[in-house]
């Protein structure tokens, strides 16, 4: 839900920010190159901060990250002129780095090693296939609204996904409730997640007899 909704309507950026350089500041292409290239310095710097982590990220990391997004998205929309629109970009890139490393990692770390590829697959398909299904939308509303409500709908979106992904954390059991589980099986070793329960005798493979030992 987090990587959907950040794809499909806040990363847009082609559309939004060409659209803000054109109509709302009256630049040409140099001015989209300026925009661009500073959401590339804050790129640059959240791919240095998240290549410091040495622990794996955890879900209230990626929310919070994906919360920071979705403030400074909006903020950057918000900006009345061209150079604090330019400043907020160096932020708002750093945010979309952290979050699309986060939850990349978090998806394959928290993977068994045989499904990996194909959870990964499908992760690609939420988080970048999604962008051009978002791209529409964010083209009427800026047509309806102008380029600044279509930056807000990203940043609101993904504000408010972080918030509902929050809640649901909250609302869930703790995790070793969830690893125990509460079927009658009796108690069971938690592995990857999923509880792994005591063998049943007549499943065993049955082993031969000592050398020597009488028949």
């Amino acid at each position: 839900m987090l990587v959907g909704i950040v794809g499909a309507l806040g990363l847009n950026f082609p559309v939004t920010v060409a659209l803000m350089a054109s109509e709302q500041f009256g630049g040409a292409a140099a001015t989209y190159g300026l925009l661009t290239a500073m959401l590339a310095v804050g790129s640059i710097a959240g791919a240095a901060v998240s290549a410091r982590r040495l622990d794996v990220p955890r879900h209230t990391t990626l929310i919070a990250a994906t919360a920071a997004f979705g403030v400074s998205e909006t903020l950057f929309g918000l900006m009345p002129n061209l150079w604090l629109f330019a400043l907020l970009a160096i932020p708002t890139g750093a945010c979309v780095l952290l979050v699309s490393t986060m939850a990349n990692a978090l998806v394959q770390l928290s993977t068994d090693d045989a499904m990996r590829g194909r959870v990964m697959g499908v992760f690609l398909l939420v988080f970048i296939g999604t962008t051009p299904i978002g791209a529409p939308i964010v083209g009427a509303v800026c047509e309806a609204f102008g380029p600044r409500a279509g930056l807000a709908l990203g940043g609101v979106s993904s504000l408010l996904a972080a918030a509902i992904v929050a809640l649901f954390d909250l609302r869930r059991p703790p995790a070793a409730a969830r690893a125990a589980g509460p079927g009658p099986a009796g108690p069971g070793l938690a592995v990857g997640g999923l509880k792994a329960r005591p063998s049943h005798p007549a499943c065993e493979t049955p082993r031969p007899p000592p050398a020597g030992a009488s028949r």
